[in-house]
């Protein structure tokens, strides 16, 4: 079996393991397979051996042309049942055409691997070994919705067998909205780790998947189960944003509860490159997990697993390459989505809040700098929005000229220096002076 999709090989992977030794299985990612040689290498070693291979396949033929070449030359030659489908949702008969099987059994295979899910990945791999006559027949690919609940070892969750494993009902709730892909490629590990660690922190989860937030069926799913259980938090692992840099900020799907949304991400690197580099996230976690979901105003929290290759699986001679959950990283998200549900219960008066404004470089006329922004003027707009809230302010100054005043002048006299004389270097001390107008926080910052 060969595909490029990692989560899809590490999930057949696992699969192989319940097959048993009644079929052998190899696996092979195509990404290895790029070159001529090391496409006739693995026809002559693995696949001329075979009594049947399957492939998924990107973008058609144009994508591996020679190995697809290679391999229909092999399977006439060796009388090798070969099933060639796309590595997509979208069924492609040309590319199907290439497969020396009936149509209907191709569709079949195919259709294991789209619906995905540890169930269907293991049928599929039974289905090829009645193929070859080393298996039972197993059931049909059992659909997978393109939004819905999830829970480790549990087929098809409800609401209510959710609410059933919780260890109290009565504890707030934090959401984990995350992809459909890792339930297709049985890469949902770190998934479980954060369900385990939240129940330690005294928090249920919602562990909910969608195909994305952009999609209006996945959006009106997540949206039911919002309304029938509301979260105090809700935890995301999707990428980008709902928002535009353009025009009025408009609330997305996500901020339905009207609650806190804190960012993890599942790095697409690995650990030890996360930790060799100076920017730690790579370019493109960086801008899918950190840019572009800051429009949304989520609050980034960390990286909480990283894509790892394993050691070669002897039994499919593959070095699967796996989501690997960070224990500690997902433990401080979990506090830090506790703390945010107990915030969340306290009424506006009782939260404390403290503003921070940049105090760099050491000079009055930098204080509250922002390129291409008006800080001082925004500091002043949410300190009213913060009073109409019911937040308890000693007072809202009227205008930024009024804010930058006096912060300076409080921090002039908290250090003992004389107006004139002021650096503006002592950023404890704007802390402590913002921290006197503004008394209590925000759920959000």
């Amino acid at each position: 079996m060969l595909s490029v999709a990692d989560t899809e090989l590490s999930g057949l992977a696992e699969a192989a393991h319940k097959l048993g030794e009644a079929t052998s299985v190899r696996l092979a990612s195509l990404m290895a397979l790029g070159h001529p040689y090391s496409v006739d290498l693995y026809v002559e070693k693995t696949v001329s051996r075979a009594k049947l291979v399957f492939v998924r396949l990107l973008d058609g033929k144009a994508y591996w042309s020679y190995g697809l070449e290679r391999l229909a030359e092999t399977a006439r030659a060796e009388k090798i049942k070969l099933v060639v489908v796309p590595g997509h949702d979208k069924w492609d008969e040309k590319l199907a055409a290439w497969s020396t099987v009936e149509p209907e059994v191709t569709e079949r295979l195919w259709r294991y691997c789209v619906e995905g899910g540890a169930d269907n990945l293991l049928h599929a791999l039974r289905f090829a070994g009645y193929l070859i006559g080393k298996a039972e027949e197993p059931p049909l690919p059992r659909l997978i919705p393109r939004a819905g609940l999830w829970w480790p070892g549990v087929a098809a969750p409800t609401i209510d067998s959710l609410k059933a494993r919780w260890r109290d009902p009565a504890q707030p709730v934090a959401a984990i909205v995350f992809y459909r892909a890792l339930v297709q490629g049985a890469a949902t590990e770190p998934v479980a780790r954060l369900i385990e660690s939240l129940d330690a922190a005294g928090v249920n989860a919602l562990p909910v998947f969608v195909a994305s937030l952009k999609e209006a069926s996945s959006a009106a799913v997540l949206e039911g189960f919002f309304d029938e259980t509301p979260p105090s938090v809700v935890i995301n692992a999707t990428a980008f944003a709902l928002s535009t840099v353009a025009g009025v900020f408009r609330p997305t799907i996500l901020d339905g509860p009207r609650r806190p949304i804190l960012q993890v991400v599942f790095s697409s690197s690995s650990e030890d490159g996360w930790a060799e580099s100076d920017c730690g996230l790579s370019t493109r976690d960086l801008a899918m997990h950190v840019v572009l979901p800051e429009l949304d105003g989520r609050i980034f929290t960390r990286a909480v697993s990283f894509k790892e290759a394993g050691d070669v699986d002897s039994q499919t001679q593959s070095a699967p390459i796996r989501f690997v959950p960070k224990p500690d990283r997902i433990c401080f998200v979990a506090e830090l989505a506790a703390n945010r549900a107990k915030l969340g219960r306290k009424t506006s008066r009782q939260r404390k809040v403290a503003l921070l404004l940049a105090n760099h470089p050491n000079k009055n006329g930098r204080l509250a700098k922002g390129v291409g922004l008006d800080t001082p003027a925004s500091t002043v707009a949410i300190l009213k929005v913060m009073e109409v809230a019911g937040y308890a302010l000693a007072r809202v100054p009227e205008n930024s000229d009024a804010l930058m005043t006096e912060i300076n002048v409080r921090a002039d006299q908290r250090a003992g220096r004389a107006p004139q004389r002021r650096r503006a270097h002592d950023a404890c001390t704007l802390i402590g002076n913002c921290s006197r107008l503004c008394r209590q926080p925000s759920v959000r910052p």
